[in-house]
Protein backbone atom coordinates (compact mmCIF):
# COMPACT_ATOMS: atom_id res chain seq x y z
CA UNK A 1 0.00 0.00 0.00
CA UNK A 2 1.33 3.45 -1.03
CA UNK A 3 0.48 6.74 0.03
CA UNK A 4 -0.43 9.30 -2.98
CA UNK A 5 -0.52 13.11 -2.27
CA UNK A 6 -3.54 15.22 -3.17
CA UNK A 7 -2.13 16.57 -6.73
CA UNK A 8 -1.04 12.54 -7.51
CA UNK A 9 -4.40 11.52 -6.76
CA UNK A 10 -5.77 13.93 -8.85
CA UNK A 11 -3.58 13.37 -11.90
CA UNK A 12 -4.43 9.84 -11.64
CA UNK A 13 -8.29 10.17 -11.42
CA UNK A 14 -7.96 12.61 -14.65
CA UNK A 15 -5.64 11.40 -16.42
CA UNK A 16 -6.08 7.58 -16.04
CA UNK A 17 -9.64 7.17 -14.37
CA UNK A 18 -8.45 5.45 -11.41
CA UNK A 19 -11.32 4.11 -9.10
CA UNK A 20 -11.39 6.32 -6.13
CA UNK A 21 -13.42 4.41 -3.21
CA UNK A 22 -14.55 6.77 0.04
CA UNK A 23 -13.93 4.73 3.20
CA UNK A 24 -16.26 7.51 5.45
CA UNK A 25 -19.55 6.82 7.11
CA UNK A 26 -22.85 7.79 5.12
CA UNK A 27 -23.07 11.04 7.17
CA UNK A 28 -19.64 12.24 6.53
CA UNK A 29 -20.45 11.53 2.37
CA UNK A 30 -23.46 13.77 2.91
CA UNK A 31 -21.41 16.45 4.18
CA UNK A 32 -18.77 16.56 1.19
CA UNK A 33 -17.25 14.36 -0.92
CA UNK A 34 -15.14 13.80 -4.16
CA UNK A 35 -17.34 14.23 -7.43
CA UNK A 36 -17.61 10.42 -8.72
CA UNK A 37 -16.52 8.40 -5.76
CA UNK A 38 -17.99 5.26 -4.48
CA UNK A 39 -19.11 5.31 -1.06
CA UNK A 40 -17.81 1.93 1.16
CA UNK A 41 -17.86 2.62 4.92
CA UNK A 42 -14.74 0.80 6.25
CA UNK A 43 -17.41 -0.23 8.77
CA UNK A 44 -18.79 -2.50 6.48
CA UNK A 45 -16.06 -3.12 3.99
CA UNK A 46 -14.17 -5.24 7.27
CA UNK A 47 -16.50 -7.47 7.04
CA UNK A 48 -17.45 -7.77 3.52
CA UNK A 49 -14.25 -7.63 1.40
CA UNK A 50 -15.78 -7.82 -1.93
CA UNK A 51 -17.53 -5.21 -2.27
CA UNK A 52 -14.46 -3.43 -3.78
CA UNK A 53 -14.04 -5.35 -7.04
CA UNK A 54 -10.74 -5.83 -8.45
CA UNK A 55 -9.32 -2.86 -10.23
CA UNK A 56 -5.89 -2.38 -11.47
CA UNK A 57 -5.52 0.61 -8.98
CA UNK A 58 -7.60 2.12 -6.81
CA UNK A 59 -7.29 5.44 -4.22
CA UNK A 60 -9.07 4.65 -0.48
CA UNK A 61 -9.73 8.22 0.59
CA UNK A 62 -11.26 9.13 4.18
CA UNK A 63 -11.17 12.24 6.59
CA UNK A 64 -7.97 11.98 7.29
CA UNK A 65 -6.08 8.86 6.20
CA UNK A 66 -6.36 6.54 8.65
CA UNK A 67 -9.48 4.47 7.66
CA UNK A 68 -8.48 4.53 4.02
CA UNK A 69 -5.22 2.72 4.60
CA UNK A 70 -7.16 -0.08 7.14
CA UNK A 71 -8.87 -0.49 3.46
CA UNK A 72 -6.19 -0.14 1.39
CA UNK A 73 -4.59 -2.63 3.20
CA UNK A 74 -7.49 -5.41 3.17
CA UNK A 75 -8.05 -4.71 -0.41
CA UNK A 76 -4.23 -5.68 -1.41
CA UNK A 77 -5.14 -8.96 0.72
CA UNK A 78 -8.42 -9.35 -1.17
CA UNK A 79 -6.71 -8.68 -4.65
CA UNK A 80 -3.62 -9.69 -4.40
CA UNK A 81 -1.48 -8.04 -7.28
CA UNK A 82 -3.63 -5.12 -7.46
CA UNK A 83 -2.55 -1.25 -6.14
CA UNK A 84 -3.77 0.24 -3.62
CA UNK A 85 -3.25 3.57 -3.20
CA UNK A 86 -4.32 5.53 0.44
CA UNK A 87 -4.93 9.52 -0.23
CA UNK A 88 -2.71 11.12 2.03
CA UNK A 89 -4.31 13.53 4.40
CA UNK A 90 -8.14 12.44 3.44
CA UNK A 91 -10.67 14.65 2.08
CA UNK A 92 -9.03 17.48 3.89
CA UNK A 93 -5.96 17.64 2.09
CA UNK A 94 -7.71 17.31 -1.28
CA UNK A 95 -10.00 19.97 -0.14
CA UNK A 96 -7.27 22.32 1.14
CA UNK A 97 -5.01 21.65 -1.94
CA UNK A 98 -8.26 23.54 -3.84
CA UNK A 99 -9.79 20.11 -5.90
CA UNK A 100 -13.24 20.46 -6.49
CA UNK A 101 -15.83 18.82 -3.73
CA UNK A 102 -19.11 18.32 -3.49
CA UNK A 103 -21.17 19.89 -0.03
CA UNK A 104 -24.29 19.08 0.94
CA UNK A 105 -26.65 15.68 0.44
CA UNK A 106 -26.10 14.31 -3.26
CA UNK A 107 -29.15 14.82 -5.64
CA UNK A 108 -30.42 11.96 -7.26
Amino acid sequence: MEQVSPQEAHRLIEDEHVTVIDCRENYEWEEMRIEGVRLVPLSEYEGEPGKVERHDKVIFQCAGGQRSQAAAEIYEQEHPGAVALNLDGGIAAWAANGFPIQVGPPTT
